[in-house]
């Protein structure tokens, strides 16, 4: 994707871009969370963007879903993972022997995923 800026907008790029993906992000992981909530009878309340610094997704008691909105510059089946796994959560809200037996019905390269996260978040970086 290729993007112009004004010259006397530089002193603000980072914002306009921030700003440009997160928007991006809302849309996208709504259509991918309504997605897969209808694939797999998932209901949740609504979907958040977050600006997290130590989690890439959370869910609230109330069913609605924080995703980060950085995973919209990691590949999709990365945030589809996140997407899924907080899906999951709806279900499940706790990391048991059932709650990864689930995801990995779901979602069987999660381990795979993870390690993607643990190993590329310094590339999610503006």
């Amino acid at each position: 994707m290729l993007f112009f800026l004004s010259k006397n907008l530089i002193s603000c790029a980072r914002e306009i871009f921030i700003n440009w993906y997160k928007a991006k992000a809302l849309s996208e992981i709504t259509n991918r969370a309504f997605y897969y909530s209808n694939k797999y009878g998932f209901e949740f309340s609504k979907i958040k963007i977050s600006n997290a610094k130590t989690r890439w997704g959370s869910c609230s008691h109330k069913g609605n879903i924080y995703i980060n909105w950085t995973l919209i510059m990691a590949p999709e089946d990365i945030l589809d993972y996140v997407i899924i796994h907080e899906l999951v959560h709806l279900e499940i809200p706790n990391h048991s022997k059932a709650f990864w037996n689930r995801l990995e019905i779901i979602y069987p390269n999660f381990i795979e995923a993870k390690k993607w996260l643990r190993d590329n978040a310094n590339l999610l970086k503006i």
